[in-house]
Parts: C-alpha cells; structure tokens; sequence
C-alpha cells in the first residue's frame, strides 16, 4: 500500500497495520495498564483490534518524533478510547523536551482490503494543547 500524507503546518507520520493476533505476543512492551482500562471485558477480536490500534498509534508517534532510544511504555500514551469503526483519539509524548501532544485519526481500510486481510491505518499530527493526562 501507499499512503500521502500533506499538513501545510505541522509534520505527519502513519502506519498501516494487518488485523491479526501476532499482537498479542508483544502488548506488553507497548500497551500501559492505564492506557486501556477494562480490557479484560472486551471480546477477543475486539482486544486485537484495540491492541493493534495502540501499536499503530505509537508506530506513528515513533516516526513522527524521529528520535532514538524512545520506550513505547514510558515515552508514549495514548489516552484511553473506545474502538469503533473510524474516529480520532488522543496520544501525548515523553521523550523530547517539548512534551507534544497529539490527534491521531485511525481508519479501518475497507477501501484497503486484499483478499480477507482488514487493514487499517493511523495519521498523526501535533496539537497545540494536552487533552488527556498520562497516569503514574
């Protein structure tokens, strides 16, 4: 796939991700407790689609900040939301100095289907104030 992002202020970053479960093994070095309160009430396909949403989010953030040594965990946040279909949540940064904060749209590529893989994608770009607070 190839995606064009363009602001005439801000820089953007995004990422394009498979649904699948391979997900699961490596949540714990990108999704806090905090992040997604009341997970354990949420179907299996909907607990991937959500994890997947928080790794393309800080897949976006990650290329957006084009820095080194940045921890998904500790630099990263993404305040917690309710998955559906399209929508724009919020994500806040740790690693710089400036402590950005940001809007990130996620699509689910229906327009982007190949065969039976659903795709989806993420684009971020800084905003001017925090909406959300980071926990602990």
């Amino acid at each position: 796939y190839i995606a064009v992002g363009i602001h005439p202020k801000w820089n953007i970053a995004m990422d394009i991700e498979y649904y699948g479960d391979r997900v699961k093994k490596v949540v714990s070095r990108f999704v806090r407790q905090d992040e997604m309160p009341g997970r354990e009430h949420l179907s299996d396909r909907m607990l991937i689609y959500q994890y997947l949403l928080h790794w393309s989010a800080k897949e976006t953030l990650f290329k957006l900040l084009d820095t080194n040594e940045v921890d998904f965990l500790k630099h990263l946040y993404i305040c917690p939301f309710t998955a559906s279909e399209e929508g724009v949540f919020e994500a806040e940064e740790y690693r710089t100095e400036m402590n950005n904060h940001y809007q990130i749209l996620s699509v689910r590529g229906l327009w982007m289907r190949k065969q039976q893989n659903e795709t989806f994608f993420s684009l971020c770009s800084r905003m001017k104030e925090s909406v959300c607070m980071m926990n602990g």
